[in-house]
């Protein structure tokens, strides 16, 4: 399995390589465009790629970004089948997800996820944030959703403002970070653009994990680095986990 400068994961898997999205920011095809092994690869077209899909997880490993990659969205349902098939085999690690599509993207394949799979949402701005219906999907759904739900709000590209607290609340884990790399057209995050989402997670006591890229910016108090409970037995409380700050 791949090792990863991604914080918050301790390896990455990609069993699908390539993604459809057109984002100015990303990594992702910048690394395809240089380390893609063959011109499919460079194109960043999703495809499986079965070599990755057979790396083994190293010993002591506790969470593994599955898609660093791709975006689920894209995935054929082939490939569902097979990743998750392999997730129930690690019950001890949590795999998460991360996606810029709708937000029923994972409804089809809830009944096959193991319940250590966390489902991520990517979002960079409070407009993609309001028009991907969160409020109402997932209040209406959270009784039928066993797993874990992380928000992902990177790279946060403008003013979040205020009165977001029906949505957070649905999430048990929210990840912040600012655009890296030395793109053009790059946006530098002002401190006031997170201030509803630092509070409202410190309100609400949700798991807060910032990245480095804000470290300067947030300040010592928010500066945090927090994760949702590990898996536990149904009959356990939850409790976070908290390295770094904590509440």
């Amino acid at each position: 399995m791949a090792k990863t400068k991604i914080e918050w994961a301790d390896e990455v898997w990609n069993p699908v390589w390539g993604c459809r999205n057109e984002c100015p920011y990303c990594y992702a095809r910048k690394i395809a465009k240089r380390f893609g092994v063959n011109a499919l690869q460079k194109s960043f077209v999703p495809q499986w790629v079965d070599a990755n899909f057979e790396r083994r997880f190293a010993k002591g490993t506790k969470r593994v970004f599955v898609n660093s990659m791709s975006d689920v969205q894209f995935w054929s349902v082939y490939w569902w089948k097979l990743v998750l098939d392999r997730i129930a085999k690690f019950p001890e690690i949590d795999f998460i997800f991360l996606t810029k599509g709708d937000v029923n993207v994972y409804a089809p394949h809830l009944l096959d996820m193991s319940k250590n799979c966390i489902l991520g949402y990517t979002v960079t701005s409070r407009k993609e944030f309001m028009e991907r219906t969160f409020v109402f999907w997932i209040n209406n759904h959270r009784v039928l959703l066993t797993h874990r739900l992380l928000l992902n709000v990177e790279p946060i590209q403008g003013d979040f403002g205020w009165h977001i607290d029906d949505i957070l609340q649905s999430f048990d884990w929210v990840i912040l970070g600012a655009e890296t790399g030395n793109r053009k057209d790059k946006v530098i995050p002002d401190a006031y653009w997170m201030d509803s989402i630092l509070n409202t997670c410190t309100n609400l006591h949700i798991p807060l994990f910032v990245k480095p890229s804000l470290k300067g910016i947030v300040g010592d108090e928010f500066y945090r680095k927090e994760y949702p409970a590990s898996l536990i037995p149904s009959d356990a409380n939850p409790v976070n986990e908290l390295t770094g700050g904590g509440k």
